[in-house]
């Protein structure tokens, strides 16, 4: 049984867009099989179209239908939705299945913010009339398929790809708390440098920007992405959102935090944003049921610094890093899972290469961890591996992945070193330890 992709039918006001050429409908006899009722199907095809291989290659379909008893009684219903199509080798005609019916104007669940953006691509000169909107199967972007006037059956085709950016997600409902005087003066505006890695420096308001996973895919899992940066600045890109996206295609949903930056103290970096992700995994296990991921399977993702401050949010098992601000705050802080791409600062080689930091703390409650990093990347190599023997004392479900070759700092993009290959492993790891099963 083959799923059609979804539509939306929207009924939004439109400009005088120049008509283009119309679509023709065409009739299909259907058994309705919930209740077993006859109905006419029509959908809007091309001239030369069979509307049955149509259906069948899971392209999109727009149209409506009526009982046949009903026919010419003014009974029709415009409908957008889920069709099934099953073929019945002791049945001549096929059946046709409406798993979601939504009726003109209805709009879903599609964000205002992206109601609004369709608007005003459209303009507002003219009175109500039906826009198709196709989802894509790629979280927030679909197509715009084409719009009808008063007269349904004519579909003008505009084949408008529109992506819709969600609004970032505050961190905190007021200001981030603690923060020391005198960091406005640091504040400083993103760049990107000639590597294409887009660098904030400046972060005094914290925000999570949402990745959802594609809804055929979605595994119930989740997972918070901390960019690096050395606490003075974040990779935006190449250690979080292009990260957040390759997520996406295993079916997990993603969360990119963008944390305070630069440094609110230089000799101790980390409690500022470790709030920040304290109350992003609050934030995070609070929309479960909104986003449709399981509580208890929120992980955490960080690169250098980034791997540093998941490592330290669950040093301090037990205590609250800010105090509480309301309900959200009594949600669990602890991730059920860790990821440490190249982690930085877990020990200093200068002052003791034989022990991990004293503020680095391995219990049997650490989650279970994996660990990517290379030979070559100065000590944090060392302090790595010291970190996967405490997680092997302690019994705690760990991977470790020592490459020769890569250096810092190169997140998902490729290289002609083996380490490249780590976000393979990664996904081996995920989906070994469930994180990838429904």
């Amino acid at each position: 049984m083959n799923a059609i992709s979804s539509l939306l039918l929207l009924a939004l006001p439109l400009a005088a867009v120049p008509p283009q050429e119309a679509v023709v409908v065409k009739d299909i006899q259907f058994t309705l099989r919930d209740d077993k009722g006859m109905g006419t199907l029509h959908l809007f095809v091309n001239k030369d179209e069979d509307p049955v291989r149509f259906i069948k290659e899971n392209r999109c379909v727009a149209g409506f239908w009526y009982p046949i008893k009903d026919r010419g009684k003014g009974s029709t219903t415009h409908w957008t939705g889920v069709l099934s199509y099953e073929t019945f080798n002791f049945y001549p005609q096929p059946f046709y299945e409406i798993i979601k019916v939504r009726k003109q104007g209805q709009l879903g669940k599609l964000p205002a913010a992206a109601r609004a953006k369709i608007e005003q691509f459209l303009f507002k000169r003219k009175r109500t009339s039906n826009v198709v909107l196709r989802e894509t199967g790629q979280p927030n972007e679909y197509d715009l398929i084409g719009y009808t006037t008063d007269n349904v059956r004519d579909l003008f085709k505009l084949n408008k790809h529109f992506k819709y950016n969600a609004p970032p997600i505050p961190v905190w409902p007021g200001k981030a708390p603690n923060e020391p005087p005198g960091m406005a003066a640091k504040k400083a505006a993103p760049q990107t440098g000639d590597d294409g890695v887009i660098r904030i420096p400046y972060v005094d308001k914290p925000e999570l920007i949402h990745f959802p996973a594609p809804p055929n895919k979605r595994t119930g899992t989740c997972i918070i992405v901390c960019p690096g940066g050395g606490y003075g600045k974040l990779a935006w890109n190449k250690e979080g959102t292009e990260v957040a996206n390759w997520l996406n295609t295993l079916g997990v949903e993603a969360v990119a935090l963008k944390y305070r930056v630069p440094r609110r103290d230089q000799q101790k970096p980390h409690p500022w944003p470790m709030q920040d992700l304290h109350r992003s995994i609050r934030l995070v296990r609070s929309q479960a049921a909104e986003w449709k991921i399981d509580p208890n399977r929120i992980g955490v993702l960080g690169f250098s610094a980034g791997g540093h401050l998941a490592v330290m949010s669950i040093s301090q098992q037990g205590k609250d890093s800010y105090p509480a601000i309301d309900a959200i705050d009594t949600i669990d802080t602890q991730p059920n899972f860790m990821v440490l791409i190249y982690p930085a600062y877990l020990g200093n080689s200068k002052k003791d290469s034989q022990n991990l930091d004293p503020l680095v703390k391995v219990t049997s409650k650490t989650p279970p961890t994996f660990i990517a990093i290379t030979h070559d990347d100065a000590d944090r190599a060392l302090f790595a591996a010291l970190y996967y023997a405490e997680l092997q004392r302690q019994r705690v479900p760990a991977e470790l992945h020592i490459y020769s070759k890569g250096g810092h700092g190169y997140g998902l993009r490729p290289s002609s070193h083996p380490v490249s290959s780590w976000p393979s492993r990664l996904a081996d790891w995920l989906q070994t330890d469930g994180w990838l099963t429904p």
